[in-house]
């Protein structure tokens, strides 16, 4: 992957307001080793999907370099992002609603959801969505088996899990320590990523 980027200090310099999603109690932006590792990856996109934004971190960083870039979750209160992005004239498109039922009307360069499939019932037919709209990289981070308790996660998974996403295109599958505390517990995250090309 290169030498690590500090997307936190490019974040600080593009974003500087008292609120920011994705900060933490100290104004410090909070982009983790999986932020870090498909952030760099995907760079070179120009349209992306965020499956399960929450606070909108990363959607917040890409809108902000002039990209085209939708959220979607299933339960969300996006106020306090819509507030910052029309103070700061920043252009993201927010849907409500469940990413499995939802009918897109357009494809993604990317399409990636970070910690969400472990809380799919049927991760399969969601990885298989997010395929059929990403027209160039599907990425995908989730827990390493138990590593960290959730009682939301309904899914634990191992490696080979994901072999099978080989015959949509090439596929990368890495281990992350998510920050510099995980590597006393154990605590690790998949990082996936499927090339489309």
């Amino acid at each position: 992957m290169g030498a690590e980027l500090d997307y936190s200090e490019i974040y600080n310099a593009v974003i500087k307001k008292p609120f920011v999603p994705g900060f933490d109690k100290n104004g410090e932006a909070v982009l983790d080793r999986r932020h870090q590792a498909y952030l760099e990856d995907i760079r070179h996109c120009d349209s992306f999907l965020e499956i399960g934004a929450r606070d909108g971190k990363s959607s917040l960083y890409l809108a902000s370099l002039g990209n085209d870039v939708t959220c979607i979750d299933i339960k969300w209160d996006p106020r306090e992002l819509i507030s910052f992005c029309e103070q700061s004239k920043i252009d993201i498109s927010y849907i409500e609603g469940d990413f499995l039922s939802y009918e897109f009307d357009k494809k993604f360069d990317c399409v990636f959801a970070a910690e969400v499939i472990e809380h799919i019932d049927d991760w399969s037919a969601f990885l298989k969505k997010m395929i059929s709209l990403s027209s160039k990289y599907v990425v995908v981070t989730t827990p390493v088996g138990r590593s960290f308790f959730d009682p939301g996660h309904v899914n634990f998974f191992k490696e080979d899990d994901f072999y099978y996403l080989s015959e949509y295109g090439g596929l990368r599958i890495e281990r992350l320590y998510t920050k510099e505390s995980d590597k006393k517990s154990g605590q690790q995250c998949f990082y996936i990523i499927l090339s489309r090309n």
